[in-house]
């Protein structure tokens, strides 16, 4: 490559210093407690802008084009110019956070560690292009690194004895080494950064700086004095959990922020590290067992310099590509906090959870482990919480008299109350807010707002004299303050509250100012009607706020509750209304143009028109519960009888969901018919319907073989399911995977499992591979519907011939289906000391294939520890051998005798040091 080749790839550095020196700032003016970090990356951000740019001039000038002058294509310039691009674009992406705007400036996007690694890497480019700023700097450096190295080593036993030399020499020498060891630096991190990306991309740490930021100073740190949580952290508590519960709006996320900041200060290490996860009501999708579990993980990982090689196993293991499997992430888990000395779990708003129970499950047995300390902060009188939690310690949290004077002056402040009022009446307001609390934030909060909203001082006074005189006192004027709005701001407020009060699902920005844009009148999108966020959240009237994550939320589990409870006073056929929403939406003109053939063109959509995506998810949710209302009857007819709009909306849903392409081809999507949409939303009366008009099958098939039967049963809807076989369904016919009943089992739904079978399908007939049904409930742990089988007459001895693992206990162990043989055991229908053929126990076939919760239930179940197999190997002796260190330990704690070991005196041998 010539030089003025080389400059052009240079050039394409500079406008990305530009950008970022241009965001950084942006943060100067709203980040205060980082002004000092943004000023000095600035300044190394301008030093590298003019290298590089007196480097660009260089390589176009004469000079070096005069010396004939050629860089390899892996010279050490060229590596060190695209390095230092990719991590330029890096840097502009994680201070624009993403393409959430200038309101992510609120709050610095870098750890400290972070922060110092970005400066250095920052200066080492800036020093590479400095050196480069001469003929013969250039010259060397159009070399590779292991040519430059070369030469390098070759000058110095040259010119040993001139030490000005010499010492020039050894600075390029040291300059090319750092590069190339950078190099391989960059190679590893990325492989790192993969194997995170691949185990969680939950920004956590987002909603935590969040908190942080709407804390005010000096509040709240009494709780990290308090005697419950000073021995929990110091391990002197006789218990490893601490359990923090206090009413509605008491403080509790906003404390359990500060544990978390206390705990990264002062306990946080490489083998002390701290992971937390904050749970919300409002955002159930992202907060499965899997997904917090995992979120842990990563965070338990960024803390170690090295991944550990039992987590690039399980990587390698699933080609980098499908998620990490629940009972894998739980095993590595229980792996890491066996080699720790201590590990601080804190978990906020575990009444708000929605997978709670298996939650529980995963994660107390992760804290069985004295290295665990697990914290949980919810609501009291949670009757499972209250049941799991009652043998440990407890501590009430309540909103403290001088954290709420503290609190209440700061926000008074940054409103610029002392514009309008004296310090006489801003201390009475204080103190009569303070007076009123009832050992919560929420409400005083709620009080202040409303008395700020006011325009003059004498209103002020008014309102104060006139203050609700509870929380729910506060929601109802501040609804009745949203509806005394001018007409369209007060239509648009409460819009947005219905639809935040009636999903489950957090909806992002642009999906909620999409969704608040659909009017009566429109056949097309028309992004002239969209709300902008500010202005949603100023018609919310602070009932409403913005996560990191960029998702609208509200503001607090108790404005849910309320809203919920009062729902049909508020928002009269709140469901009918949201069901005619996204009905009329996927109708729209906009997209008569699909299905689409590619995914990025189903992509474009969905970015351009945020609300296709949610509402193709989830219309019929709402549709389900409301169909016999007649304006949605008429909004879903018109649904089905567009010739496009089923196909595209079926097409989007597959896709986001991240099924392969065969789900999402056009072809497929074009062939699922409005019968098989009504089959697997669930819609009884719109199938009944379409049925008596004969306009489709009751057997019809997409080109993936699905049948409207198969789409019933598979998402548990009975009626639909005992509506389509009355009317000659044949759930026989099968789709890539089985039949109705295959495809049942596999879901779990058990419901629609008993059904199939009282109307006929044989629980004892081979599936479409020849496996009878009990073996496709293992493939998914599918406990309730095993049961449910075996119930109505499958036979599990003869649904055991030819299985290489004899019985299916056996089966269930090997393969990690912990609920299977729990429900085994309990039913009697195995006993836990039996053999296979080859003398295994379950607890062997469990260690053998590593499965860790699975090998835990079968020794709480009392499975004998030492058993031996027909060759006298324990499960001890199976772990060993496969290096399953965790395992061991395991099994050890389970008074398992160590291979070696002398049965008489206990003296362990070389053997077991290892473990």
């Amino acid at each position: 490559m010539d030089p003025v080749s080389l400059s052009l790839g240079i050039a394409g550095i500079l406008p990305l210093v530009a950008t970022a020196i241009s965001t950084c700032k942006e943060y100067i003016d709203n980040v205060r407690s980082a002004r000092k970090s943004i000023a000095t990356l600035i300044t190394e951000l301008e030093a590298l802008q003019a290298n590089v740019t007196n480097l660009h001039e260089l390589l176009k000038s004469d000079s070096l084009n005069d010396n004939a002058l050629r860089f390899h294509n892996s010279s050490v310039l060229l590596t060190c110019s695209a390095a230092c691009e990719a991590k330029l674009k890096a840097l502009c992406k994680q201070l624009g956070q993403e393409g959430k705007g200038t309101r992510s400036r609120l709050w610095w996007p870098f750890s400290e560690k972070d922060y110092q690694k970005t400066i250095q890497e920052l200066r080492n480019f800036s020093n590479w292009m400095q050196f480069a700023l001469s003929v013969d700097g250039c010259r060397l450096l159009s070399q590779t690194s292991d040519d430059v190295l070369k030469l390098m080593e070759e000058q110095l036993e040259q010119f040993k004895t001139v030490q000005g030399l010499e010492a020039s020499t050894l600075r390029i020498l040291d300059v090319v080494t750092d590069q190339k060891r950078t190099i391989q630096n960059n190679i590893e991190r990325e492989r790192r950064k993969s194997i995170l990306n691949w185990i969680s991309t939950s920004r956590h740490y987002q909603k935590h700086r969040l908190i942080q930021a709407s804390r005010a100073q000096n509040t709240g740190t009494w709780i990290l004095q308090r005697e419950e949580f000073v021995q929990w952290r110091t391990k002197r508590s006789p218990s490893n959990v601490l359990v923090c519960h206090g009413i509605q709006g008491s403080g509790k996320t906003n404390l359990a922020s500060i544990i978390i900041d206390e705990l990264l200060e002062t306990n946080s290490s490489e083998t002390s590290p701290v992971a937390y996860f904050y749970f919300d009501h409002q955002d159930q999708s992202s907060q499965s067992t899997s997904a917090v579990l995992c979120s842990i993980l990563r965070q338990l990982l960024e803390q170690m310099t090295r991944i550990p090689s039992s987590v690039a196993e399980v990587y390698e293991k699933n080609g980098h590509k499908e998620s990490i499997p629940l009972n894998e992430c739980e095993r590595l888990l229980i792996d890491l906090a066996l080699d720790m000395r201590s590990v601080y779990l804190v978990f906020d708003g575990l009444d708000e959870s929605g997978h709670r129970r298996p939650f529980l499950q995963s994660i107390l047995n992760v804290a069985r482990s004295d290295h665990v300390r697990l914290l949980v902060t919810s609501r009291p009188h949670i009757p499972d919480l209250v049941n799991l939690f009652q043998q440990h310690p407890n501590l009430m949290i309540e909103a403290h008299e001088e954290d709420l004077k503290t609190y209440l002056y700061q926000e008074l402040e940054q409103g610029e109350i002392y514009n309008i009022a004296d310090q006489e009446f801003v201390n009475k307001l204080v103190l009569k807010l303070t007076k009123g609390a009832e050992g919560m934030f929420l409400l005083p909060v709620l009080r202040l707002r409303i008395i700020l909203k006011e325009p003059t001082l004498g209103e002020m006074e008014d309102r104060l004299a006139d203050l609700s005189h509870s929380l729910n006192d506060a929601f109802a004027d501040t609804i009745s303050r949203i509806q005394r709005l001018p007409e369209s701001r007060s239509r648009l407020g409460m819009d947005a509250l219905k639809w935040l009060t009636h999903t489950t699902e957090a909806m992002r920005e642009e999906e909620l100012s999409d969704a608040l844009a659909v009017h009566k009148k429109q056949s097309a999108v028309n992004v002239k009607y969209r709300p902008t966020t500010k202005t949603i959240l100023e018609c919310c009237q602070g009932l409403a706020t913005v996560d990191a994550d960029g998702c609208v939320r509200l503001a607090h589990y108790a404005i849910q509750e309320y809203l919920t409870e009062n729902s049909e006073d508020l928002f009269p056929r709140a469901e009918a209304t949201l069901a005619v929403t996204c009905l009329r939406y996927l109708v729209f003109e906009t997209f008569q143009d699909g299905p689409w053939t590619t995914e990025t063109e189903i992509e474009s959509k969905m970015a351009t028109y945020p609300f296709l995506d949610w509402a193709a998810r989830y219309w019929g949710q709402f549709t389900r519960r409301t169909e016999t209302d007649a304006e949605v009857w008429s909004a879903l007819l018109n649904f089905f009888s567009s010739p496009v709009a089923p196909a595209v909306t079926n097409q989007v849903r597959q896709l986001s969901m991240g099924l392969i392409e065969g789900y999402w081809r056009a072809s497929e999507c074009k062939s699922f018919t409005a019968l098989h949409h009504a089959s697997r939303e669930g819609l009884e009366r719109a199938v009944d319907w379409l049925l008596e008009r004969d306009t489709f099958s009751v057997n019809e098939r997409t080109r993936m073989g699905a049948t409207p039967v198969i789409m019933a049963a598979a998402d548990g809807h009975l009626q639909t399911t005992r509506n389509l076989l009355a009317y000659g369904a044949d759930p026989l016919l099968e789709n890539w995977y089985g039949n109705a009943l295959q495809c049942a089992i596999e879901a779990n739904c058990v419901a629609t499992v008993r059904e199939l079978v009282r109307w006929g399908m044989d629980p004892n007939a081979p599936g479409k591979d020849g496996r009878g049904y009990l073996k496709y409930a293992l493939d998914t742990d599918s406990a309730g519907a095993f049961a449910a089988l075996v119930e109505l007459g499958a036979d599990i001895e003869s649904q055991c011939k030819g299985d290489p693992h004899g019985h299916l206990f056996f089966t269930a162990a090997s393969w990690g289906c912990t609920e299977v043989v729990a429900l085994m055991l309990d039913r009697g229908w195995a006993e836990i000391e039996m053999r296979n053929p080859g003398g295994l126990t379950a607890l062997h076939c469990a260690v053998a294939a590593s499965k860790m919760t699975t090998t835990r239930r079968l020794l709480d179940a009392g499975a004998n520890v030492d058993a031996m197999d027909l060759k006298r190997r324990t499960a001890l002796e199976y772990a060993q051998a496969k290096g399953n260190k965790a395992m061991a330990r395991l099994l050890l704690a389970a008074g398992a005798t160590p291979r070696g070991e002398n049965r008489v005196s206990g003296r362990a041998t070389r053997a077991t040091r290892w473990i």
